[in-house]
């Protein structure tokens, strides 16, 4: 509940950082935001499956006729990586026509310098740019990132945290119609916060209107006991 109010005023990614430092409390905000993306998310992915279960409900809409599909997941499907923060941390190297290029994974913190930009060309290349630790790059080719290279840093990125992109094939019963849509654990995982949480509050407020008890009391009991108090108030 402390995060969900926390979230109500603050960005998804924020208020899943949050969330991070309840479930990992060893490290500290910067430590968890500077987790690489695909570390964030399976770490993210593990703390959905033990708050909500193993299988994810996801819902899109075909790109060419517009109907509704729907679909079960299951965690597990979607892990791609373990939960090792230190294999990622070491920066990685690259060779660009006899250039030398090092650089690390992106982070959340990376990702929220970008918030307030809203052109993804630009974005792709400050992020790049942000990423880069180390090159014998020109000047011109560090401020405008040549299309190959990037690709090249990219993919490398992918490789060593697939987790921070993941890709579901989709297909439409009606119109046959295929593409792919990205799965983004941090905006589901909120989604179903927000729920789970207006959820409880209208629980709540059903329990104290009907038999007067405190809040702090009725959220200090167990599901099934407050779902048997909720049952009465029906009867």
């Amino acid at each position: 509940m402390s995060v969900w109010e926390f979230g109500l005023n603050h960005s998804v990614l924020e208020t899943n950082l949050v969330l991070l430092s309840y479930a990992y409390p060893s490290y500290d905000f910067d430590q968890i935001a500077s987790f690489s993306i695909g570390e964030r998310d399976a770490r993210l992915l593990f703390i959905r499956k033990k708050l909500f279960g193993q299988i994810l409900q996801n819902t899109s809409n075909c790109t060419a006729c517009g109907q509704k599909i729907e679909w079960e997941t299951s965690v597990d499907e979607l892990e791609l990586q373990s939960i090792n923060e230190e294999a990622r941390l070491s920066p990685i190297d690259l060779n660009y026509k006899k250039r030398q290029i090092s650089f690390r994974l992106p982070n959340s913190k990376d990702i929220l310098e970008l918030k307030d930009q809203d052109n993804m060309a630009i974005q792709e290349q400050q992020l790049i740019r942000n990423c880069i630790v180390a090159s014998t790059l020109t000047s011109k080719q560090i401020e405008n990132i040549p299309k190959d290279l990037k690709n090249k840093i990219v993919q490398k990125m992918e490789e060593i945290d697939p987790q921070a992109n993941i890709v579901m094939n989709l297909s439409c019963p009606e119109c046959e119609n295929t593409w792919n849509a990205n799965f983004d654990i941090v905006q589901y995982l909120w989604t179903e916060l927000n729920d789970w949480a207006v959820q409880l509050m209208q629980d709540v407020y059903v329990l104290a209107s009907n038999f007067g008890w405190a809040e702090q009391d009725i959220l200090e009991m167990n599901r099934f006991r407050r779902g048997l108090y909720l049952a009465m108030t029906s009867r």
